[in-house]
């Protein structure tokens, strides 16, 4: 399939900033694509002649999943936030590569494990060194980078609907509702928990 005449730049372009970024050593090669999401864009172009509306694709609910699961970890939230800031990346001493169950259930939840686990998740890639020989980690593209931004929306949301919720109304009122809300969900009363490439390479 040849891409429109004229288009070629843009469509390149427009598939490096969404699906390349992903650097799994320290060489010059360049980084290399999303293979998965890069065949769903081809595919989709090829049938209709233009993007798709959706840029992610289905097959990123894993990914989202992922994210969500180091963010619950004791300290995740905060290392999944800082994630988020081109200008700092995360920066570990080294990679660790042991997640077994024990690991899982044992390690320590430092910044070290929680972004090694991020990374081998294929939600963050290797960026180089600091000036100190630590390894930089960061997003490798836009469609990874929505997965983290949708994440912490809403988590913001969420932290605010309680506020929403009963931010309004008399004592009373707060009572009748939440009496209302136990007949309805009579496990929910109180005491109740609810239970390639850019420009350079992978070792810029």
């Amino acid at each position: 399939m040849g891409f429109p005449a004229g288009r070629s730049v843009e469509i390149l372009d427009l598939l490096q900033r969404f699906y390349n970024g992903y650097c799994f050593g320290e060489s010059d090669d360049p980084p290399i694509y999303n293979p998965t999401l890069a065949l769903y864009f081809l595919d989709y172009f090829s049938r209709y002649g233009r993007y798709p509306r959706q840029m992610l694709g289905d097959n990123l609910a894993m990914d989202r999943n992922r994210i969500q699961y180091v963010a619950r970890l004791p300290h995740g939230e905060t290392l999944v936030n800082r994630a988020l800031n081109p200008a700092e990346p995360l920066a570990i001493a080294q990679l660790v590569n042991r997640f077994g169950v024990q690991d899982m259930l044992t390690a320590p939840r430092d910044p070290d494990f929680l972004a090694s686990l991020l990374y081998y998740f294929g939600v963050l890639t290797q960026a180089g060194r600091d000036e100190w020989g630590a390894l930089q980690l960061t997003i490798p593209n836009q469609v990874i980078r929505k997965l983290y931004v949708e994440r912490l929306r809403d988590a913001i949301l969420n932290s605010l609907n309680p506020l929403m919720n009963h931010g309004g109304g008399s004592d009373d009122e707060r009572r009748e509702q939440g009496a209302s809300d136990s007949r309805i969900m009579p496990g929910r009363g109180p005491g109740r928990v609810a239970g390639a490439g850019l420009r350079g390479g992978c070792g810029r």
